[in-house]
């Protein structure tokens, strides 16, 4: 069983788009369930809520302590084993037939923990995801909303208040979770998330992120590499983007 969790505050249009897109979904709604965690929205998302309860399985509309914890709530109410993927308000599926592509993936798999595949930015252009070894480097493999994870005990650590998305994916990278590509597109993001703003107030996260995660002599390597963006030289040249 495949879980779409849609975290929204006060973004009534962009939850609009992300339930039209989800209504537009070609899989049988008996294979997925839609959960919505609405922080005390007061500009009529409520309201939107209530006209499409007949299309929402869970909906939890109460006060939470910020994003994360918000995604923590909607992870605690997906079955242990089953999976799950943030489409967050304002996002939405690249086609009619993400899901029912997600699910012959799974289909197909045996004991897979994470399916990834690429995205569509805020441009109409299509971007590669990353090999999961990208995390040592502090960049997240895939888009968050092109993530698919199977339940286990993992959830959001709430000491990061920027960069617990990649924290999240990479603690399932070091517990030897198994990924699987999907070479095409997944999400269209809306952009604007809380891990796009940085300044080095922010971006300390990621390296305190990195050196708990993967020790001392890869941070060294870490620092290496965001050294070398100083002089000109491409991250590309040590991450691995997957091909066309």
């Amino acid at each position: 069983m495949i879980n779409i969790i849609t975290i929204n505050w006060n973004n009534k249009s962009g939850l609009q788009k992300t339930i039209s897109s989800l209504r537009e979904q070609s899989l049988q709604r008996s294979k997925w369930r839609f959960i919505v965690i609405d922080g005390l929205s007061t500009d009529g998302s409520v309201g939107l809520l209530e006209e499409n309860k007949d299309f929402i399985n869970i909906s939890l509309i109460e006060n939470d302590d910020g994003v994360y914890d918000a995604m923590n709530k909607g992870i605690d109410r997906v079955p242990h084993g089953e999976y799950f993927l943030f489409l967050n308000s304002g996002d939405i599926f690249a086609s009619s037939d993400v899901l029912l592509n997600l699910n012959n993936d799974l289909m197909s798999s045996d004991d897979v923990d994470i399916i990834y595949g690429d995205k569509i930015d805020e441009n109409g252009m299509l971007q590669k995801a990353y090999f999961p070894e990208s995390m040592k480097y502090g960049i997240i493999n895939a888009c968050h909303q092109c993530i698919l994870y199977k339940k286990n005990n993992i959830k959001y650590d709430l000491q990061y208040k920027l960069f617990s998305d990649l924290d999240f994916t990479l603690n399932y990278y070091k517990h030897g979770a198994k990924f699987k590509y999907c070479n095409r597109p997944i999400s269209v993001y809306e952009g604007g998330g809380l891990s796009t703003i940085h300044s080095w107030n922010t971006k300390k996260e990621i390296y305190y992120i990195v050196l708990r995660r993967f020790g001392m002599i890869n941070f060294v390597k870490f620092l290496l590499v965001k050294a070398g963006t100083l002089i000109g030289l491409k991250h590309t040249l040590y991450l691995k983007k997957h091909s066309s």
